[in-house]
């Protein structure tokens, strides 16, 4: 899945588009230096996460 997000000079965070390539995590990697084998996954509520794991106080 890839998400498009935004966020408004007052820090409010609105998703603005998600397309859904597919339902399997093929690969994941840093967006910005490639790297695939330093990354936390945090679970998001939606997907099967606590809402504690999304507010990035522990992960997967």
């Amino acid at each position: 899945m890839t998400e498009f997000w935004h966020a408004d000079m007052a820090g409010d965070v609105t998703v603005e588009e998600r397309v859904v390539a597919s339902d399997q995590v093929l690969a994941v990697s840093c967006r910005w230096c490639g790297a695939g084998d330093r990354l936390e996954i945090v679970l998001r509520p939606a997907f099967g996460g606590t809402a504690q794991e999304s507010a990035g106080d522990g992960g997967v």
